[in-house]
């Protein structure tokens, strides 16, 4: 019991030490600052690419109607803006306020049915301007492909009935009309679920920008363990732990490493929650108390491997940048997996749904210890 009540009083002053580090209580109010300043954001429509709508007839109703519907979607990726006229959306490009326009025909229902009567011809329904093609452009696309594949499937529908159903050809464009809607499936034809629970999730509907905010704050978890190995170099080099048995130094230099991971994991946590974007509390409790070792076994080497203050200084902005860009945060690439799986983010991300990787994390955090004290053995330092 002495040697537990000494351990805790040594991580208290450990911590106690770190709270007063400018550097490091700006790093702890960096988490709940990013999550509110994106809570914030995601109050307003975001996007990834946004698109002028407009169309050569105003007074047509079918153009009308889809720009209507199409603004109307605060849920997408995309972000349109209603123009008056098309040289009011073709200017939006050109000085760079939007990323492309569409202009919807004139007799836009007409060609529609033009093109249900004759499916070989080819047909125009919306004119798009572009300053370069990008992904996002062409993946947006598919949006207004959707939108339009409605009133063409009621198009080609009408055109079939007239000449190939009896029962039907005698009925009034609205009496099919009514048919059709029946008939449409209205419902989303897509039920979402994760790996680990085979119920459908109710909240994929979250803005596209709070969905890379986990990774970006479990990156900020491992700044902050890299800057927590700086303290520590520079409290060694001035020769703070002298009276430490060297048998101690491994003990000890990994709850000097937890000390700091574990409050800014504590700030991610609460976080998460405030801002309402966290799972389960078992899931995220349990991925943070695996995250924490995770990270201090992953920074611990990292700062034996530079060996130098100088040089884990230097090492830190082009670290964090780097998983930035590996971590499954923005995209997950194959290509990438076997960078990724060096990293504790990796582990940390993919274990809030698929649970085998709490496991994995375990395991990772093992071995990267492991590997340091390997070295500390045969570098003999510490």
């Amino acid at each position: 019991m002495k040697k537990i009540f000494i351990a805790v009083r040594r991580c208290l002053l450990l911590n106690k030490r770190l709270l007063k580090k400018p550097s490091f209580l700006l790093i702890l109010a960096a988490v709940p600052v990013l999550v509110a300043a994106v809570g914030i954001i995601s109050e307003q429509h975001s996007g990834i690419v946004s698109v002028a709508l407009s169309a050569y007839d105003p007074d047509d109703h079918l153009s009308a109607e889809i720009i209507e519907k199409l603004s109307s979607d605060e849920n997408g990726v995309e972000r349109f803006v209603k123009c008056d006229t098309p040289k009011e959306a073709e200017d939006m490009v050109r000085y760079g306020k939007a990323d492309g326009a569409w202009i919807f025909q004139n007799d836009l229902e007409k060609k529609i049915a033009d093109f249900a009567f004759d499916l070989d011809k080819e047909h125009a329904f919306v004119s798009v301007i572009e300053r370069e093609e990008t992904i996002a452009l062409e993946l947006a696309r598919e949006k207004i492909s959707g939108v339009l594949s409605e009133y063409i499937s009621r198009a080609i529908m009408r055109d079939f009935s007239k000449n190939n159903l009896p029962d039907l050809r005698e009925k009034s464009l609205e009496e099919l009309d009514v048919y059709f809607d029946n008939a449409y499936a209205t419902d989303d034809i897509f039920q979402f679920s994760y790996l680990d629970s085979g119920e459908p999730t109710d909240d994929l509907d979250l803005d596209i920008i709070i969905l890379p905010i986990r990774g970006i704050l479990s990156v900020t978890v491992v700044l902050a363990g890299l800057a927590v190995g700086l303290y520590y170099m520079k409290d060694e080099s001035a020769g703070s732990f002298f009276r430490l048995k060297r048998g101690e130094r491994p003990v000890f230099v990994y709850a000097y490493q937890l000390t700091g991971i574990v409050d800014v994991t504590i700030v991610m946590l609460v976080s998460l929650f405030i801002a309402g974007i966290a799972s389960a509390p078992w899931r995220e409790i349990a991925a943070a108390a695996l995250f924490c070792p995770a990270v201090a076994s992953f920074c611990i080497l990292i700062r034996r491997i530079c060996g130098k203050a100088g040089r884990l200084a230097a090492v830190t902005p082009l670290l964090t940048v780097a998983l930035i860009a590996v971590s499954p945060i923005f995209f997950n690439m194959a290509e990438l997996r076997g960078i990724q799986i060096l990293t504790p983010t990796y582990y940390y991300l993919r274990s809030i749904h698929q649970p085998v990787y709490l496991g994995y994390m375990a395991i990772y955090a093992a071995i990267a210890a492991l590997i340091d004290f390997i070295i500390y053995k045969l570098t003999d330092r510490a």
